[in-house]
């Protein structure tokens, strides 16, 4: 994958959850009220990472930080998470993590189990809440399946094993 393909593909997805999180915050605040800090602050970190990504600085890997905190943040919904949890799928899918160093590329696999693994969010229907669980499995089972998957350590293997079993049970 050439690399503006790879800032497509990254460009795309910050654009998704970015419009999700400003949906969800339309729909649920008067408009007289300033953002929550968290979803501030994601926002905040997804605006860099586009800026950063249109001006070609640094690595691809270094844009997925905002999806990681959107997943692991407990005041965003359930419908941000999985948009989430479904961009970094996307990422993965396109296989964005082959065309890093393997040391950085064995870093953001692991990172993303361990996002995945510690993912939080605002409970608040029973029925979507278990639509982000399976996008959690989902990206659990992803990540062992890309061709990064390989550089998942023995711990990360063992952390992604016992989080579909918490799930599951």
């Amino acid at each position: 994958m050439s690399a503006s393909d790879a800032h497509g593909v990254v460009c795309a997805q910050i654009s998704a959850v970015t419009t999700e999180m400003r949906l969800e915050v339309r729909l649920g605040a008067a408009s007289y009220r300033a953002l929550p800090a968290a979803v501030d602050g994601l926002l905040r970190s997804f605006r860099a990472a586009r800026q950063a990504l249109l001006a070609d600085d640094g690595p691809t890997l270094a844009y997925l930080d905002p999806f990681l905190e959107t997943i692991r943040c407990e005041e965003t919904s359930g419908r941000v998470t999985q948009r989430a949890l479904s961009a970094v799928l996307a990422m993965l899918r396109a296989d964005l993590l082959t065309t890093a160093h393997e040391s950085e590329a064995a870093i953001a696999i692991s990172s993303i189990v361990r996002a995945a693994t510690y993912c939080r969010f605002e409970v608040t229907d029973p029925a979507a809440d278990e639509v982000v669980l399976k996008c959690i499995l989902d990206l659990l089972l992803g990540c062992v399946q890309c061709r990064t998957g390989a550089l998942l350590s023995d711990e990360s293997v063992c952390e992604l094993v016992h989080s579909c079993f918490r799930i599951a049970s």
